[in-house]
């Protein structure tokens, strides 16, 4: 089992948001306390609508990324953690929670990304895409109203030239996948805005119905 440190950031789809449960500490113990922070937060924070992604950096630190559109008081979402380590520390249930100074926390970080897709879209490839490796658990994850959005769209042969036809006609401009029963191809670029209207436009639908 890997030593490291556990960060996150929290985004606001305005901003990010970084958390550090703490340095010296296992995978899982990252995990552990990554979760009892985002269940207080949801809880007590008005944590609603998220998605949080897990990236390991070249000190073999684990760095969480939150992407919300709510607002947290960053005093008050640092001192969750703090909590958590000093009942971990108190409970004895992992060695090197001993050198960690719960008093002194302060691993949670937010900055402001912006609302246009442009920015989101650069911040995450940026940050997350460039994961390659494996972790104890999950990679990712996000909130439940997140999780009912629409990531794709199905249509018929004749109104693919609606897509299409906004879309540069040269493989170079792909992550092309094949497999034995389906080829994909991934933007190597941000695509007009004109290509996600339908997608854009239930996915509207689907997150007011939930949060209204």
């Amino acid at each position: 089992m890997q030593n490291m440190v556990s960060n996150v950031e929290i985004i606001f789809i305005q901003s990010v948001w970084f958390v550090r449960p703490e340095s010296c500490l296992s995978d899982q113990s990252c995990y552990k306390y990554f979760n009892l922070w985002l269940t207080r937060c949801r809880k007590t924070a008005g944590l609603n609508s998220y998605l949080w992604v897990a990236e390991r950096q070249k000190n073999n630190t684990i760095h969480f990324h939150l992407l919300t559109n709510d607002f947290m008081e960053i005093k008050e979402v640092n001192g969750y953690m703090s909590k958590a380590l000093s009942n971990g520390k108190k409970k004895g249930n992992e060695d090197a929670i001993e050198a960690i100074d719960p008093e002194k926390y302060n691993g949670i970080d937010v900055k402001k990304v912006g609302n246009t897709r442009e920015k989101i879209v650069g911040y995450l490839s940026k940050y997350i895409t460039k994961n390659d490796i494996e972790f104890y658990r999950l990679p990712w994850h996000c909130s439940r109203d997140v999780s009912r959005l629409f990531t794709s769209v199905n249509f018929e042969e004749e109104d693919s030239s609606k897509y299409f036809d906004q879309l540069p006609e040269s493989s170079a401009n792909y992550n092309i996948h094949e497999s034995e029963y389906l080829n994909t191809g991934g933007f190597k670029f941000i695509p007009d805005t004109k290509v996600f209207e339908d997608i854009d436009s239930a996915n509207e639908f689907v997150y007011r119905q939930k949060n209204e």
